[in-house]
């Protein structure tokens, strides 16, 4: 007769019951200002979803948007055509059209 395993010592993987679905997954910690924690935990809400799941969909989302890099050249760009000397200038008419 094979012993009954105490389930209270005993490991997810050796139990008959399906693993929870955290495992294989890495744990992250991350630290939000009071702001930030209270729009997600809305959202999580809102969406009817865990904060973690919420977390999950920015990062794929932020990822999927900057991981080849063309994004973030495209947008790099952009801000150093803005910061140029002549940008600024170029924005404002000349003193003569004002009145």
């Amino acid at each position: 007769m094979l012993p009954i395993p105490d389930r209270s010592l005993t490991p997810w993987a050796a139990s008959l019951e399906p693993p929870p679905p955290s495992w294989g997954r890495r744990h992250v910690g991350v630290r939000l200002d009071a702001e930030l924690e209270a729009s997600l935990q809305t959202v999580a809400r809102q969406a009817g979803c865990s904060l973690s799941a919420c977390v999950r969909q920015a990062l794929r989302l932020y990822l999927r948007q900057f991981r080849d890099g063309e994004e973030t050249r495209r947008q790099s760009q952009l801000v150093a055509r803005l910061e140029a000397p002549d940008a600024q200038a170029a924005v404002l008419p000349a003193w003569s059209d004002w009145t």
